[in-house]
């Protein structure tokens, strides 16, 4: 589960289909489940495709990526996590896509190429 109970992000995520995040550890990659309250009580908010960035020490260094983080700019942001993280350095930085159900088939197609070059031959030629 990737926890999103910082309103901002939550709300972006929700509203823009993908986010910026900043984590105070690697963390996890992949497919997963967004969730917003406690491991023991939370509501989902979906299934998502988490992507590792790299690692954030300074404000600067998210002036890329901000707009869509759901911040008003780089040092909002930046404050806001070292607050969660009590000032742990360095900070993480993923990108998380929604999954919705109608991407499902194609995701799945695509897991399937990865693992066996023949669907991609298959992906490839035109259909007759």
């Amino acid at each position: 589960m990737i926890f999103f109970n910082v309103k901002q992000a939550r709300e972006y995520l929700l509203e823009h289909g993908f986010v910026f995040t900043l984590r105070g550890n690697m963390g996890r990659t992949g497919i997963d489940i967004a969730v917003q309250g406690s491991y023991k009580k939370h509501k989902k908010l979906g299934k998502v495709i988490i992507d590792y960035i790299g690692e954030i020490s300074y404000v600067h260094q998210l002036n890329p990526w901000y707009t869509h983080s759901g911040f008003s700019s780089p040092k909002e942001w930046f404050e806001e996590a070292n607050r969660l993280h009590k000032g742990k350095l360095p900070l993480y930085l993923f990108r998380v896509d929604m999954i919705y159900p109608e991407m499902e088939p194609a995701l799945k197609k695509m897991k399937e190429a990865i693992e066996s070059p023949d669907v991609l031959k298959e992906m490839a030629s035109p259909e007759i």
